[in-house]
């Protein structure tokens, strides 16, 4: 299984691709031993708009075991249909009309942009909503939220769906490429704490592998720690923290830790002693 990300209908027919990754979990999808039965050189293909997120699978396999067989083949397509449940296309002519009618650019209509500090790289901050804006208000912001929810399962261990509810607040990672190309998110969670402040917590962030080692997950924490600050939250923790984050997480504790002059200098002197 390969997922290739596309930006525009021309670069899907030629087979051009901005960044080609594969999942690193799919047990989600087709169970704990993650295999596919019934099926001999078997390869299935995401097709992923950039812009959108609408999605198109295509596969191919040498051989397939018969109809007749006792033994009966995975419906990998239904199982897919399930985790992507109305934006992956199975018919190309569809996914091509989707290429040529979604704006390239409405991933900027969900929220407000922030700069990053990386070249090319924005957030779009998608605020909280109340009940009454989930219902009339959000086509857009539940349609991305949603799509952005399928990815997870591929990429962080353990992942569930997050539904979308008027505590949520969302932050995400888009790059200016021809129009605003999908590159991650973070979702964060809002809770009273007596008597009048926030708790937030991070559920979950994710950064596609083609944009990963770039800093950028370090950037989102930042900015989602400079939130708190800014609300006078009374914490920020993190749900079920994966190793991958928990060391960006311990390099953004520490460089917070040393810009205090004591432990800067009680740091110092540790390091001279060894």
């Amino acid at each position: 299984l390969s997922l290739f990300a596309v930006k525009s209908e021309e670069q899907f027919l030629k087979g051009e691709d901005c960044g080609q990754f594969k999942p690193e979990f799919t047990y989600h999808t087709f169970g704990d031993d993650e295999i596919i039965g019934g099926y001999r050189d078997l390869k299935i293909t995401i097709w992923l708009h950039a812009h959108t997120l609408a999605a198109y699978v295509e596969s191919s396999f040498s051989e397939a075991v018969s109809r007749f067989s006792s033994f009966k083949k995975d419906d990998y397509t239904a199982k897919l249909m399930e985790d992507f449940p109305s934006w992956l296309h199975t018919d190309r002519e569809q996914f091509l009309q989707t290429l040529r009618s979604e704006n390239s650019n409405w991933l900027s209509m969900l929220g407000t942009p922030l700069g990053l500090g990386k070249d090319g790289y924005k957030l779009i901050h998608i605020p909280t909503y109340t009940s009454q804006n989930l219902t009339e208000a959000s086509d857009n912001v539940r349609k991305c939220h949603e799509r952005a929810q399928s990815l997870v399962f591929f990429f962080i261990d353990g992942a569930s769906v997050i539904e979308l509810d008027d505590r949520l607040e969302q932050l995400l990672l888009v790059k200016e490429e021809g129009g605003l190309a999908f590159c991650g998110f973070k979702t964060l969670y809002n809770f009273f704490s007596y008597p009048d402040s926030t708790r937030i917590r991070l559920s979950q962030m994710l950064v596609l592998p083609p944009y990963q080692r770039q800093g950028l997950a370090y950037e989102i924490l930042s900015r989602a720690h400079k939130m708190v600050l800014e609300r006078s939250s009374h914490d920020l923790s993190v749900e079920d923290a994966s190793d991958s984050f928990t060391r960006v997480r311990d390099l953004h504790d520490l460089r917070i830790l040393l810009q205090d002059k004591l432990f800067a200098n009680e740091a110092k002197a540790c390091c001279e002693r060894f």
